[in-house]
């Protein structure tokens, strides 16, 4: 009877699951559409094409040493990752950094065709052959979820000083004390976290996949937590460089206080939306349009700048990663 009771609720579950990844299957095309009629409105309506191709014909030496050292960042934004990679699962497996590399570049391949980048560590684990799969698995989403937190906390911060500039009323004594207080609540959470999380790994959670969870994050030390925090925080600063400078290249509408106001928003908005990979380039040239555009910038500029940019931080590390993957070219 209660083997009968347990089908039936694994098959409530199995259900559940399926209409809700329906749903979100939805929703993600549907902002697919939406960021992809954002982009080509904007394209179509855009009337100095001329004075756009104008620039581009009297770029500088100057502009082409920006685009070089958006590529040379390249492959520190990777090793970064790689490196987190790596930390994330040393606890069940001691990798070497050129796994960590190798495996980063086989699991943009498994994140470009899953939602939300689902499928980035799965893909990353059955590539160096990992005995414990779910273990290492969620010990990534972990590090993972400490970038987006730093994501998060600059957008945000970022996001009232936008709305103060565009003339809202924030009252701007209380800014100070915002941005004091995030600092606080994040040290504190670090701080607490292991604690609190040893507490709910004692207790027997219903879902076996919670559990596993819970089970992983409580060996989380302090000091992994620390070094996943500043290897985040390192790898932000490298894509938010990325991205200030091939903005700064492809449009002199842009300044550098304009640059540093917008980009962290735009990395916010797209982390907080469920997309597929196919439309990550999309939404984001989508919502910097959207935020660019009350400073008077060229749409062409922003989307070829954010275009190339995915290009260069993902499009290669997709190529290499299928020749990895499906070719084996270094063997491991």
């Amino acid at each position: 009877m209660n083997h009968y009771k347990s089908d039936n609720s694994m098959n409530s579950e199995i259900t559940t699951g399926v209409e809700r990844n329906k749903w979100l299957s939805v929703v993600q095309w549907v902002i697919l559409a939406i960021a992809y009629f954002v982009v080509i409105y904007k394209l179509v309506t855009f009337e100095d094409y001329d004075i756009l191709l104008s620039f581009f014909s009297h770029i500088t030496f100057y502009q082409c040493a920006g685009i070089v050292v958006v590529l040379f960042l390249f492959p520190l934004n990777l090793l970064l990752e790689a490196l987190k990679w790596k930390v994330s699962v040393f606890g069940i497996s001691k990798i070497s950094v050129r796994q960590a590399v190798v495996s980063t570049f086989v699991g943009n391949v498994g994140a470009v065709i899953t939602p939300n980048r689902l499928g980035d560590f799965p893909a990353r684990v059955a590539y160096l052959g990992l005995n414990n799969k779910v273990e290492a698995v969620l010990l990534g989403m972990i590090g993972s979820a400490l970038l987006s937190v730093v994501i998060v906390s600059f957008g945000l911060l970022a996001l009232i000083q936008y709305i103060s500039v565009s003339g809202y009323n924030v009252v701007s004594r209380s800014y100070l004390f915002i941005v004091l207080s995030l600092i606080v609540l994040a040290i504190f959470l670090i701080v607490i976290l292991p604690i609190v999380v040893k507490k709910i790994n004692a207790l027997e959670l219903k879902s076996r996949y919670m559990n596993s969870f819970f089970s992983e994050l409580s060996k989380m030390s302090y000091r992994k937590i620390f070094d996943l925090t500043l290897l985040s925080l390192l790898r932000y600063i490298v894509f938010f460089s990325q991205y200030t400078i091939i903005l700064l290249v492809f449009s002199n509408q842009i300044t550098l206080a304009g640059a540093v106001m917008v980009i962290p928003i735009v990395y916010l908005f797209t982390t907080i939306t469920p997309t597929i990979s196919a439309s990550e380039a999309a939404t984001r040239a989508g919502y910097a349009l959207l935020l660019f555009e009350p400073l008077s910038v060229a749409a062409p500029s922003v989307v070829l700048a954010t275009l190339i940019l995915w290009i260069i931080n993902n499009g290669i590390p997709i190529c290499v990663g299928l020749i990895f993957s499906n070719f084996n070219v270094i063997k491991i």
